[in-house]
């Protein structure tokens, strides 16, 4: 399963993938009835998947608000990155499907930090969740996290450069509970698209373990997920190969999400008043990309425990 479980002492995934997915419906059920979306089974999803949300705004705005910047010091430590560039994607890579994603800057300076945008399909859905992936890819997360690790000269070059999925794309998915936290998102319709991501991301481990360690027909793995996650079933259709011919990768999203909140937790716990939210982030960030083992005695140690 690639890096996602290795070493972090957590309950295996398939069964707290389950539970998320329990859980998730109780937030969701109180924003859709906010926004108006109640009816369909599960709650809403009909209206999530065939009706965009009643305000478009700008794609890349939420990944590098420049107004929101006056926060980041009571979330993160100096250095602060430059302001995540935003970028359509060429028109023949965004008509391939191609998701929004975000490339580092280059250790040269030659590349601004980018998030690039599909403008043909700007989200998995029909754009309730434009903010989420933006804050996922920009800031305060994917943009953050490796335009800060450019930035530590103390740094070798590989360790600049180096990315475990575990880390980073649990990094991705702490930031859109941290942006929650952070008060960035712009009201209902932003937070059904973050309580639909969650789902997304529950849901699927529930589905990589059910196919590959518990026997699951693709038709079982197909109707777990449209019973659970509100996209676009053709969208659905399309994850399902991805798992299969990717075994494992999409467990490290939440895993490294769980990780984190754990470590976070502990640290509370151990500093008490000491505890800083930037002096965490900092410590989690500023050694580059590390297996969870690695960074869960680094946190440890800086909590004073290790």
């Amino acid at each position: 399963f690639d890096d996602a479980a290795a070493g972090t002492g957590r309950d295996p995934p398939h069964r707290p993938g389950g539970d998320r997915s329990a859980r998730g419906a109780r937030p969701r059920a109180r924003q859709w009835t906010r926004a108006e979306l109640t009816g369909g089974h599960p709650p809403g999803v009909a209206r999530v998947c065939g009706k965009p949300p009643s305000s478009r705004r700008d794609p890349g705005r939420d990944g590098g608000d420049p107004p929101r910047r006056g926060r980041a010091g009571e979330f993160f430590p100096e250095p602060l990155p430059p302001p995540c560039e935003v970028t359509a994607m060429p028109t023949v890579v965004a008509s391939s499907g191609t998701p929004p994603h975000y490339t580092p800057p280059r250790l040269d300076g030659g590349r601004s930090g980018t998030f690039w945008f599909n403008l043909e399909r700007p989200t998995a859905g029909t754009g309730w969740d434009l903010e989420v992936v933006a804050f996922h890819e920009g800031v305060p997360g994917h943009h953050l996290q490796l335009s800060r690790i450019q930035m530590l000269d103390d740094l070798p070059p590989m360790q600049r450069q180096r990315s475990l999925a575990v880390f980073s794309e649990g990094w991705g998915l702490y930031a859109e509970q941290l942006a929650e936290e952070m008060d960035l998102y712009s009201g209902t319709e932003g937070l059904i698209g973050a309580v639909t991501a969650s789902l997304h991301r529950a849901a699927r481990l529930v589905v990589d373990t059910g196919l590959h360690q518990m026997g699951w027909s693709r038709e079982q793995a197909r109707q777990f997920l449209v019973d659970h996650v509100p996209m676009p079933e053709a969208f659905l259709a399309s994850e399902i190969d991805r798992y299969i011919v990717m075994p494992g990768q999409a467990l490290s999203y939440l895993i490294g999400k769980r990780e984190l909140l754990g470590l976070r937790d502990e640290a509370i716990g151990r500093l008490g008043p000491s505890f800083t939210v930037p002096g965490f982030h900092a410590a989690v960030l500023d050694s580059g990309s590390l297996p969870m083992p690695v960074l869960a005695g680094k946190i440890r140690r800086w909590s004073g425990s290790g």
